[in-house]
């Protein structure tokens, strides 16, 4: 998944900054040796209002796709404590949009790849199992 940040350039006296687009890995090793920030971090404000949108919502809303590697590098500078609360609001985020994926939505265009993911998951266990009780109905064996 590709990250949009902004590095510094090379030898400038003043901190200018280029916008590139790179690897989530890349974008990691950048932050740590403090060569570049992320273009749009996700800030603890940013996630609660975006758990309070979603459980408003009888819908999924349609996030970014780079949410999850977003939120992981927005996490690498700050404390504990800030790292703590900023994740425990990604999961409540991501509690509520799971309970919605499993209502087998009519649609997935709001999902992110990650959620897709899980959707189709799910529904092959759930057509494994049904398939399952099928063949011990109908074959009598329990």
């Amino acid at each position: 998944m590709k990250v949009r940040i902004l590095v510094q350039a090379e030898g400038e006296v003043l901190a200018a900054e280029e916008e590139r687009e790179v690897d989530e890995w890349e974008a990691a090793v950048l932050i740590a040796q403090g060569k570049a920030r992320l273009a749009e971090p996700l800030t603890l404000a940013d996630v609660r209002g975006l758990l309070i949108k979603e459980e408003k919502s009888a819908e999924l809303l349609r996030l970014r796709e780079d949410l999850i590697p977003t939120l992981r590098l927005s996490m690498l500078g700050l404390s504990r404590e800030e790292r703590g609360k900023l994740l425990n609001e990604a999961l409540g985020l991501f509690e509520t949009r799971a309970f919605k994926v499993l209502r087998s939505p009519e649609t997935t265009d709001n999902m992110t790849p990650d959620e897709l993911h899980l959707f189709y998951q799910v529904r092959r266990v759930l057509r494994n199992w049904l398939e399952e009780i099928r063949r011990r109905i109908s074959h009598g064996a329990f």
